[in-house]
């Protein structure tokens, strides 16, 4: 599929009125999960601020509201929002409501734009799957918790470093081994549902696995992950044969050959 044949005028410019104001999150008033996604993504973005670069914003934006249009009608209701933030760390960020950032690291590293489709079809399904919502509902300090959230830290490399109490523990941990690989499961599916290659998600775990065999193992990203050719053996395990027709690249748009230049 060629992305830049979906009709993109509607899309650009849903989360830009969202994300340009800093910290401010709007949502679905009254809406628990929309709530608790707001509160996380402020402690997000009061770490690391978005990256003042517009058109990045409005392309990955544009690409996430795409691969929505591709998940079950029930889900697609969420005010989803999606944003990269200034941080050279690999990572990505999902939060209950819809809320997806990605830091520049990660997008850097990406040499395709299947790879990229791959990472927000990843954080999609985590919404949809509810596994950060779970975890958080869980936790019996969670209103405690939220009120003592972090503003501003110094760096953006120091994300989550001075939190405390449960959420600590949940942000610098990660989920469940499960959680991921039922994400990177369901990720590669909905990635090749909207156009992309569906072997994308094992071609980002390699190149992760090459970053964290140069020196990189100390990346908050790993210690929140299962390694990365665990997920690849995973995720070659889970995914149906009959649907390995799916495995071609597709034509990047102009947004993602931007990225590039």
């Amino acid at each position: 599929m060629n992305f830049k044949s979906f009709k993109i005028a509607i899309l650009i410019g849903l989360c830009w009125t969202l994300f340009s104001g800093g910290i401010t999150v709007y949502g679905a008033a009254g809406d628990e999960e929309s709530e608790i996604g707001r509160e996380v993504v402020a402690l997000y973005l009061g770490a690391a601020s978005l990256i003042n670069d517009k058109k990045i914003l409005e392309y990955v934006n544009t690409l996430g509201q795409h691969i929505v249009s591709f998940v079950p009608k029930s889900e697609q209701t969420r005010d989803w929002r999606f944003g990269v933030i200034e941080s050279s760390g690999v990572n990505a960020f999902a939060a209950p409501g819809g809320y997806i950032l990605i830091t520049r690291g990660l997008l850097n590293l990406t040499e395709t734009e299947d790879q990229l489709a791959f990472i927000l079809a990843h954080e999609i399904s985590h919404v949809v799957k509810r596994h950060h919502l779970k975890v958080i509902q869980k936790q019996k300090q969670m209103s405690r918790l939220l009120s003592k959230m972090q503003s501003n830290m110094k760096e953006s490399n120091e994300l989550f470093q001075d939190l405390s109490g449960v959420y600590r523990d949940f942000a610098t941990k990660g989920l469940d081994k499960n959680a991921e690989h039922e994400a990177d499961l369901d990720g590669s599916v909905l990635a090749a549902r909207a156009g992309f290659n569906l072997m994308s998600g094992q071609e980002l775990l390699f190149i992760l696995s090459e970053f964290y065999r140069d020196g990189n193992e100390a990346q908050l990203f790993f210690k929140t992950h299962p390694h990365p050719l665990s997920r690849v053996d995973k995720l070659s395990e889970s995914l149906p044969t009959q649907i390995e027709k799916f495995a071609v690249d597709s034509d990047p748009s102009s947004g993602y050959r931007g990225l590039k230049r």
